[in-house]
């Protein structure tokens, strides 16, 4: 707000030029080192489905000013753990596979602006303005002179501008009458840290900005722009009144050890352009980043299969990889209708790859068994529990063992029915073909169940079938919606049980 000629002249009695006190000032320190990232030890490898504790901690050598202000992580594989504020505190991982994972941590320095609110009053810049105390009435009087002054102001009440306070947490601001020829309107000179020539330091500038007279139009707006050693970095038109605005950008400091940060009104308007700063910041910015990898021993591939060498039949157990890898096998027995598998509880322990025969092994530790299961897996330090609905298991079918890696014991035989009785022809087939043969022990005609399940042990087809004279020549057809792949035929007659396979090759 502008006065006549004749109220200028009483007020300039109270005006000077601004002068920097540096008794009241207080220089910030700040130490130029980076802040440096490491982890605490931890016990890698790990067994796959374990987890391990990440505990980040700075090095010794960090800087000791810079102050940790959010977190990130990212990792090469699986979940990350989440971001947040201030340094990040231990954090627990659970890989499933080999995986780094990276910490980014963003600082900043102390302020170096002294007296950046403004609680010093005119203390530690200085300006091309003149200073007043103001004129008008009331402790926080408002500033109402013709141009080019400013004032320290906890307030400011005028016609066009009802009441106006400082930026939350800032306990003063200066108000300024727009001069009308560009000068500066706030100068102040910091240390910085000076970078190298492949490196700078980053500092953030920050400053709240307002109006407090409503402009009738953008001509009349104050148009702040804000310098480092005399190179611009922000030109900003205040767009109303009696509102904040919060302003920032980041410098490079290159090899230069000292920032003059200057502010400037390019409006010359002198009626109107008015306006206000408060809590100006300075500050050293730092990303700091730490790397570590965690690497998981994955539970090796043990299986026990069926095998026949010189007409004995005798379990393997095959691993990937096989070297060190230790299993405990249990014995089991089938449940009627033989979906279920019962454990013996008798363990066996052997390192694969191995064979046993299984009328001296298997039965002599566990009598009864029809067949064993992987219990638990050992190999390097780590146990897995391999729970029983995924065993491994292998089961007897006249004297030989078939393996299944899902135990699906719906398709075992536990009966004594010679495989070369009962015939698949075509094998591989296009979805005809005939299951032919016989059964022996049986005379009469009598009916069977026939099934065919895929290789995850659902049944896609159930039929009955008729045996005369113990003998069978049925031609099967599969729908066109059944998928290539491998099945196996259940067959069932008076409790004679045979399991055939067959693949389905369109």
């Amino acid at each position: 707000m502008k006065m006549n000629k004749l109220y200028t002249l009483l007020i300039i009695s109270l005006m000077m030029i601004s002068t920097q006190t540096n008794a009241q000032c207080y220089w910030v320190y700040d130490d130029c080192y980076p802040l440096l990232l490491d982890f605490a030890p931890f016990t890698s490898p790990i067994c796959a489905g374990s987890c391990v504790t990440l505990n980040p901690i700075l090095d010794p050598g960090s800087s000791t000013t810079l102050i940790p202000h959010d977190f990130s992580w990212a990792a090469s594989s699986g979940a990350v753990p989440a971001p947040g504020l201030g340094f990040p505190g231990a954090t627990t991982v659970c890989p499933e596979v080999n995986t780094t994972y990276t910490l980014t941590v963003n600082s900043f320095g102390p302020n170096l602006m002294s007296n950046g609110d403004f609680s010093l009053g005119t203390s530690c810049f200085t300006s091309a303005y003149f200073y007043t105390i103001g004129a008008g009435t009331g402790a926080d009087p408002f500033l109402d002179t013709y141009g080019d002054y400013y004032s320290v102001c906890s307030n400011i009440s005028s016609v066009t501008s009802p009441s106006i306070s400082p930026f939350t947490g800032a306990p003063n601001m200066l108000a300024f009458n727009g001069a009308t020829d560009g000068r500066v309107a706030y100068s102040q000179s910091v240390n910085v840290c000076p970078g190298t020539a492949s490196s700078s330091n980053t500092y953030q500038f920050t400053i709240d900005v307002a109006s407090w007279t409503d402009a009738p139009s953008p001509i009349y707006k104050p148009k702040l722009q804000i310098l480092i050693n005399g190179i611009p970095q922000l030109t900003y038109m205040i767009p109303d009144f009696d509102n904040w605005n919060h302003l920032s950008f980041t410098w490079s400091s290159g090899m230069t050890s000292i920032a003059l940060i200057e502010i400037k009104d390019l409006n010359t308007q002198w009626n109107y352009n008015d306006f206000a700063i408060t809590n100006l910041t300075f500050r050293r910015m730092s990303t700091s980043t730490a790397t570590t990898t965690v690497n998981v021993i994955l539970e090796p591939d043990a299986c026990v299969t069926e095998a026949m060498i010189g007409g004995d039949y005798f379990y393997n157990f095959s691993s990937v990889p096989s070297a060190g890898v230790t299993v405990d096998y249990i014995g089991f027995h089938f449940v009627p209708p033989y979906a279920t598998v019962t454990p013996l509880g008798c363990t066996m322990t052997t390192t694969v790859p191995a064979t046993y025969n299984w009328y001296t092994d298997v039965f002599a530790a566990c009598p009864g068994a029809y067949g064993v299961c992987i219990k638990n897996i050992h190999y390097l330090g780590c146990t897995w529990a391999v729970p029983h609905s995924a065993s491994c298991c292998a089961a007897m079918r006249y004297g030989s063992f078939t393996g299944y890696r899902n135990a699906d014991t719906s398709h075992s035989t536990i009966a004594s029915m010679p495989e070369q009785f009962l015939t698949i022809v075509p094998n591989p087939n296009n979805g005809t073909f005939t299951l032919k043969g016989s059964v022996p022990g049986i005379t009469t005609t009598t009916q069977a169940t026939l099934e065919i399940i895929d290789i995850l042990g659902k049944t896609i087809l159930t039929d009955i079938v008729q045996l005369e004279n113990g003998s069978i020549n049925k031609t099967i057809t599969l729908g066109n919606d059944i998928t290539n792949g491998v099945y196996m035929v259940r067959f069932n007659a008076d409790g004679n049980i045979k399991v055939l396979k067959f693949t389905l090759d369109r």
